[in-house]
């Protein structure tokens, strides 16, 4: 799940191939954009207010407004902005429909709704209802595709579809029962670099994709490579350290996953916006390399920590389940310390 919401985090750098607003709003997408790319979701927030304003029936202004808040929920693991990113995914929906049903089909409408709907679907599938997630974004799929054959230079959309192929193909053994689930990872894979190499705004959110790609096939030093692009590039944001972190862990390049656990865990624990859940999660991870490397007291510091760090409601019962394994592994700890 946590490799869905890294690359959702990342799509909030959405853009099309071919910008269908004025320079003013177009400059304005970009701003933001950025802003975003650097975790500064506040200031995105504000710059996306003003395209709003300025395209009061497009759904280009409401969907980024939802898109931050979904990236601002992801990023800090809370769902405390969730009543008003529902406010503007439903209001980015309701533009969409009143535009095609009043103007005709047009290929950017398609995109953001498409768009929007597979951030519904994430939506739905984080809080539990996998099937009704991928059935929503598999309409958003439909949308993106519909964009493609009424603009063949819309290549920023082929991440989308291909990142929907791959990692629908990842669960088609559990799902192999809904007719619409196949396993097209090897095309969904080509169609994220396609998009990549073509996109004119959307190639950071391909860079993301294709490293977790990279990171599921084992290909770690890819993987390693396109992380660190994203990293050198937007050095406040941890969506690439994440990537980092559990790409040199999976890996079992245990010192340098934890150098940069470390780093996760510094930066989540000053920050007051965090639910904890960050916290306790990079700590767990990190407790699992020092199991490899037999560094049992820096184990029970972790532990301890973890059992102290208060989580707020929404994430609590996850957090739960890695404290319940932590307690387990500072036994083991202990028990060799003895």
């Amino acid at each position: 799940m946590r490799i869905l919401i890294m690359i959702l985090i990342s799509c909030t750098t959405l853009y099309a191939a071919e910008c269908p607003f004025s320079a003013r709003v177009d400059s304005l997408i970009r701003q933001g954009t950025r802003l975003n790319s650097f975790a500064q979701f506040d200031s995105a927030f504000a710059t996306f207010q003003q395209v709003n304003r300025l395209l009061p029936q497009h759904p280009a202004g409401s969907f980024y407004l939802a898109a931050t808040l979904h990236s601002k929920m992801m990023h800090y693991e809370t769902n405390r902005w969730e009543s008003a990113f529902s406010e503007y995914r439903d209001s980015t929906m309701s533009r969409a429909d009143t535009w095609l049903a009043s103007r005709g089909e047009d290929p950017w409408i398609y995109f953001y709704r498409g768009i929007m709907q597979t951030y519904q679907g994430h939506y739905q599938a984080k809080r539990g209802s996998l099937v009704k997630g991928f059935v929503s974004a598999e309409k958003g799929v439909d949308d993106l595709i519909r964009a493609i054959r009424l603009d063949s230079t819309c290549y920023d959309a082929y991440i989308g579809i291909g990142n929907y192929k791959y990692w629908s193909g990842k669960f088609y053994k559990y799902l192999r029962w809904l007719p619409f689930i196949r396993d097209e990872r090897n095309q969904g894979e080509d169609q994220v670099r396609l998009g990549m190499e073509k996109a004119c705004f959307f190639y950071w959110v391909g860079v993301n994709s294709l490293a977790w790609i990279e990171y599921d096939r084992e290909h770690f030093e890819a993987a390693v490579r396109l992380f660190e692009l994203g990293a050198a590039e937007f050095d406040s944001s941890l969506i690439w350290v994440w990537g980092l972190a559990d790409t040199h862990k999976k890996a079992e390049h245990y010192p340098t996953a934890l150098k940069y656990y470390d780093r996760i865990i510094r930066q989540v624990h000053s920050d007051s916006l965090e639910s904890g859940y960050n916290e306790v999660l990079a700590r767990w991870k990190a407790i699992q390399c020092l199991e490899k490397l037999e560094l049992y007291p820096e184990i029970i510091n972790h532990a301890n920590a973890i059992q102290n760090r208060p989580v707020e409601a929404c994430m609590f019962d996850k957090a739960m389940e890695y404290r319940n394994k932590t307690r387990k592994a500072q036994q083991r700890a202990e028990k060799k310390l003895k």
